[in-house]
């Protein structure tokens, strides 16, 4: 998840999320509109659908209508995608989640490509679960934390 505030706005069109995996080469992944000018405190969320995996650096690039930019800090993420696997995927709505170690705890959030929040129901069955309530078609993205490590996939509903 990708959040961010402001506390006003000046002429603001529009943020670009910057990721890199060495802090050092940059590549836009999300555009999104700024408020142009407010005076109030606004709040942003995104997700970023297809993390790198281990370490990622993200930036966030402010562009105003002229042109001039300005960049935040840079906010270092740790992420991993193995040990946990999803198959089918592509699929139709079920799906399974296997997990290469028998997990001790399990906690899993689905995410929308809007950053909603979707509710999920599942089965585990030892080292794996089965997703039961079928979600529509779309894409998302699943996170799974188990033994203090959170595992992060990409999930195509077709």
């Amino acid at each position: 998840a990708l959040e961010w505030i402001t506390a006003s706005e000046i002429n603001n069109e529009y943020f670009e999320i910057e990721r890199s995996k060495d802090a050092l080469n940059w590549y836009p992944i999300l555009k999104m509109n700024g408020a142009g000018n407010s005076t109030s405190e606004l709040s942003y969320y995104t997700l970023d659908l297809s993390p790198l995996n281990e370490i990622s650096f993200y930036r966030l690039k402010q562009v105003d209508f002229d042109g001039q930019y300005s960049y935040s800090e840079v906010d270092k993420v740790y992420m991993q995608n193995g040990g946990v696997s999803v198959y089918p995927n592509p699929n139709s709505g079920i799906f399974t989640v296997a997990f290469e170690n028998n997990p001790e705890e399990i906690s899993i959030v689905c995410y929308d490509i809007s950053g909603k929040e979707i509710s999920i129901e599942y089965e585990i069955h030892g080292n794996s679960l089965t997703i039961t309530n079928p979600l529509p078609k779309g894409n998302y993205l699943l996170s799974v934390i188990t033994n203090n490590k959170v595992f992060n996939n990409k999930v195509i509903i077709k």
